[in-house]
């Protein structure tokens, strides 16, 4: 059985208090710090990441190991949390991809869900860091 991974990089990080992010960590396993090739912009009190093939652009966050038994469940919450599931309008403004991520303590590439921004972001809005926690609190 294959195992599914999620990176996170905004307000499902670790300590943000938010139900979500708790909800997570009762259902994952932390692997550590992590970091995937992308941009990153403030949406307005959280933000949202598009895919770079620049190795420069750096996006830091975190990988998480999903139970293997409720990772379904656990992924359509984050969808509604994400307000990206069926019972959204589209176009979402998040889309879940799989995509190539890199822990930082061992190098080693995983390929894990993330939220993408699903619309075109604003360039003066770019977080040039990659590191939302380092920048910004919370939603």
């Amino acid at each position: 059985m294959s195992e599914h991974y999620l990176f996170v990089y905004g307000t499902l990080r670790s300590g943000s208090g938010i139900p979500q992010q708790g909800l997570l960590h009762s259902h994952a396993e932390l692997l550590g710090e992590a970091s995937i090739n992308a941009f990153m912009f403030e949406l307005g009190g959280y933000p949202g990441i598009t895919l770079s093939n620049n190795i420069s652009d750096i996006v830091s966050g975190e990988l998480y190991r999903l139970n293997h038994h409720q990772h379904a469940e656990l992924l359509a919450q984050l969808d509604e949390y994400e307000e990206c599931s069926p019972q959204f309008a589209v176009p979402h403004e998040f889309k879940r991809e799989r995509v190539r991520v890199k822990l930082n303590h061992n190098q080693r590439e995983l390929r894990a869900w993330v939220y993408l921004y699903n619309r075109t972001p604003q360039p003066a809005r770019r977080i040039a860091s990659g590191d939302y926690c380092g920048d910004h609190s919370g939603r």
